[in-house]
């Protein structure tokens, strides 16, 4: 009898092929980023609102369809609130700060004793070659024969150049604004379609599964999908209260540019210990405010109460809405979680910190579930020496 076998009957080889179709197919979707991005929010998006969706079709009869447009436009609604109270107070203080800046240099500057116009004289002899010795001065005269020697269809083209850049700078900001209409439109579309028809999709992926690692395989998934939508659900949410509570307080008590830096901080709170930025903004900023003389030094107003402010943001947050809407879904403990923020930003960027907690959290399931029962079977096979 015969033992010789085509490539294809071996699993190493299949698990080959199916490697390289999805490292081909992750590719192929980077390639396109422009269509898929926006394609994959939407998704996400629906991702997210599946449960209120369900729950919509199931209790009240509305139609999938409907209550996804319903979620649609209650996020609008939200954006343009957003947009209309927030943002040009945000706005306002950014440039506030921005004008105030220099201000802020200059004090510290006379306080610690630095002669920040010695030091910018300093630089600007370094970069000018002319201010050097052996150097010929700026005259009259030199001006007169530059004057003499400049070829008019020269400037002309440099005119032109000039002109065409500010025309090519207005067609790329008009065509920009095009381009996020466009994404806009994807993303809105795709994502009542997502919404529509997600149970189905779901049914569909788990129908493609072999029937004999069915139901382990949908064990593992649901194992992820509670973890990934009670971090993500639970972050979002998280990120509003954050940026209320320490907005509101700072506010209240006196902290400059309160709205700038609390926004910011709630931003930040996607990523694990990423508000803590919020804090250090907010004595700093409170400090410079003093050096430079707008406000009167007090302990209680530059440290004490920005910090009282922060550490009850996060007592509210971690022991009230954190176990109300996560709980423990990623079941994975602070020096973990730690070590994948920091893993993940080196690798990724701030992509990578905001996903290393979902994927880690994947990682750890599937150790659990497939990799370390395989290595127990497998010692446990092995024979004594």
């Amino acid at each position: 009898m015969s033992t010789d076998r085509h490539l294809w009957e071996y699993r190493w080889a299949r698990d080959l092929v199916l490697i390289a179709v999805v490292a081909l197919l992750l590719y192929a979707l980077h390639l396109a980023r422009a269509v898929t991005v926006p394609i994959l929010i939407a998704l996400v998006g629906a991702y997210v609102v599946n449960p209120l969706v369900t729950a919509a079709n199931g209790k009240w009869r509305v139609p999938r369809w409907a209550a996804a447009m319903a979620l649609l436009g209650v996020g609008l609604l939200s954006l343009a609130a957003v947009a209309l109270y927030v943002v040009p107070g945000f706005i306002e203080q950014l440039g506030a700060l921005a004008e105030n800046l220099p201000r802020y240099a200059t004090r510290a500057a006379e306080k610690l004793g630095i002669d920040w116009g010695s030091l910018t004289q300093r630089a600007r002899d370094a970069l000018d070659p002319a201010t050097q010795p052996g150097q010929r001065g700026v005259t009259r005269e030199t001006v007169s024969e530059v004057a003499a020697n400049v070829d008019i269809k020269t400037v002309v083209q440099a005119v032109s150049q000039v002109l065409g850049a500010g025309l090519g700078y207005v067609g790329t900001v008009v065509g920009g604004a095009a381009y996020l209409g466009v994404v806009a439109a994807i993303i809105a579309f795709c994502f009542v379609s997502f919404s529509s028809h997600f149970n189905r999709l779901v049914a569909w992926c788990q129908s493609q599964v072999p029937r004999a690692h069915r139901e382990r395989t949908a064990h593992i998934v649901s194992r992820m999908d509670k973890a990934i939508s009670g971090f993500v659900r639970g972050r979002v949410i998280q990120v509003v209260v954050m940026a209320v509570l320490l907005t509101a307080g700072w506010g209240v008590v006196g902290v400059p540019y309160w709205l700038l830096i609390g926004v910011t901080a709630g931003v930040l709170n996607l990523v694990p210990y990423g508000s803590s930025v919020g804090l250090l903004m907010a004595v700093g900023l409170s400090g410079l405010e003093v050096i430079a003389g707008h406000a009167g030094f007090s302990v209680m107003h530059v440290i004490i109460w920005p910090t009282v402010v922060y550490g009850v943001a996060q007592v509210v947050d971690g022991w009230v809405v954190e176990p109300l809407v996560q709980g423990q879904a990623t079941n994975l403990n602070p020096l973990t979680v730690m070590l994948a923020v920091l893993v993940g930003g080196a690798m990724a960027g701030m992509l990578g910190l905001i996903l290393a907690i979902p994927v880690m959290a994947c990682v750890n399931i599937l150790a659990q579930e497939l990799i370390l029962p395989a290595w127990r079977s497998y010692a446990d096979r092995m024979p004594a020496s």
